[in-house]
């Protein structure tokens, strides 16, 4: 079989798996508006098919333009932006219009990236302009953000708000892959005795400081306990993926211990957050109630849950962003949970796997990084659910509501599959050029 017919085979798997998605998606809808009591017309019905038909276009367009592509991304993508609609409609159905908005505004991106990005390395000339903005960006918001929960969160830019930590994770991914790929080499042969950081470490360690600076000024200005984990966490993820030494990752966590302990002496936000982790139930009427809510509804939705629709999560402050996970494990039961997080799981590793097929260093260590993202996002917002660790405002990808979250994940999706396409026809060139 021939490596055409072999690809074409694989975008045939991608049209039955978002059969698949598909279905969940319009029988979930479905049930949720029966729970409710709502009749089945209008938007419920025209809205579920547009989105159908929207997924079987993108995957035409990729069977024509993108044929190497990666074919479980799309339908993964589709399954979880699915429900995410699904959980915000149960959650809070008042604003389950504007996320429908959100999400063709998503896919139209996404579209725009996958079949208009035609040589990811061009993204890598770029890098300094991407780190560049990523800086302007956090400057903006620390000067003239808008105030949501405590946190400096959100900007608004010509009539259009936004939160721009969402779009400054994937900038960032884009500037680590593009400078570690250029300096590899010369970290590798930095290397002092015994793996330890060597006097020449120090000449190509600039970004560790700026990447340390910039989270301490996120917790102490814009007290955004969450972005600051994520970008630090995306930080010495992709040093160590690029070098492979342990040394970089100790100092990092090093320099996070320090920084850590010195917000939690001087930053009120950071000693309150970390006291309602360790005794929720004293503050359960005040501070607590909101960590107190979530464990109960969880214990409520037990192994097979309380149905889509049901139990009392919607009543959680902030349900359909911070809590999305609670409100999935109620409705759906431990079941549902762990399904969750298995789709999590293979998204993640889709494209871990994209990152290793890649020849292309940029393209690699990009694809590793977004993976990164996905994986700290969704460890840390729901280990600060469930009570692992403290709870930090940062949504989970595809599901929680959000306009620019939504956008920056399908970005990053959109990201992934222009790199699969682009590695896989340069892999093959290599094979057929070789002996």
């Amino acid at each position: 079989m021939s490596a055409d017919q072999g690809f074409f085979r694989r975008r045939n798997w991608e049209a039955l798996l978002l059969l698949l998605a598909s279905a969940v998606f319009v029988v979930g809808m479905a049930a949720v508006s029966l729970a409710r009591g709502l009749p089945f017309q209008g938007a419920r019905i025209t809205f579920p098919l547009v989105m159908v038909g929207l997924w079987y276009a993108v995957h035409i367009a990729l069977r024509l333009l993108r044929p190497r592509a990666d074919e479980m991304l799309v339908p993964l993508v589709a399954l979880l932006s699915g429900l995410g609609l699904i959980f915000v409609e149960t959650l809070a159905p008042g604003i389950v219009a504007r996320e429908r908005v959100n999400l063709i505004i998503a896919i139209a991106g996404f579209a725009g990236i996958v079949f208009g990005l035609r040589d990811v390395r061009w993204l890598s000339l770029h890098k300094y302009t991407a780190a560049a903005l990523a800086i302007v960006l956090l400057v903006l918001t620390m000067l003239l953000g808008k105030t949501i929960g405590h946190a400096q969160l959100s900007l608004r830019l010509g009539g259009i708000g936004f939160q721009p930590t969402e779009v400054v994770k994937i900038l960032v991914v884009i500037f680590l892959a593009a400078y570690l790929a250029e300096k590899r080499e010369l970290f590798t042969i930095a290397a002092g005795r015994w793996g330890l950081i060597s006097g020449l470490d120090l000449r190509y360690a600039g970004p560790v400081a700026v990447m340390w600076l910039l989270s301490l000024l996120l917790i102490v200005k814009q007290q955004d306990l969450g972005a600051a984990l994520l970008l630090y966490g995306i930080f010495l993820a992709m040093i160590y993926l690029a070098t492979g030494r342990w040394a970089y990752v100790a100092v990092g966590l090093a320099l996070f211990a320090a920084g850590a302990l010195m917000s939690y002496l001087t930053v009120d936000r950071v000693q309150d957050r970390i006291a309602i982790w360790l005794d929720p139930w004293s503050r359960a009427e005040g501070t607590g109630f909101q960590i107190v809510s979530g464990l109960s509804a969880l214990k409520f939705g037990g192994v097979w849950g309380a149905g889509l629709g049901g139990g009392l999560a919607h009543r959680i402050p902030a349900a359909h962003t911070d809590f999305a996970f609670t409100g999935v494990a109620e409705q759906l039961g431990l079941v549902g949970a762990v399904a969750l997080l298995v789709l999590y799981l293979l998204l993640i590793m889709r494209a871990f796997n994209v990152a290793l097929r890649t020849p292309d260093e940029f393209g690699a260590l990009a694809a590793a990084g977004l993976a990164v993202v996905w994986s700290l996002q969704s460890l840390v917002i729901i280990a600060g659910v469930i009570r692992l660790a403290p709870l930090t405002g940062i949504a989970l990808p595809f599901v929680s509501y959000g306009g620019t979250s939504l956008v920056c994940n399908f970005a990053m999706a959109g990201l992934l599959l222009a790199i699969s396409d682009q590695g896989e026809r340069e892999r093959l060139a290599e094979v057929s050029d070789g002996p």
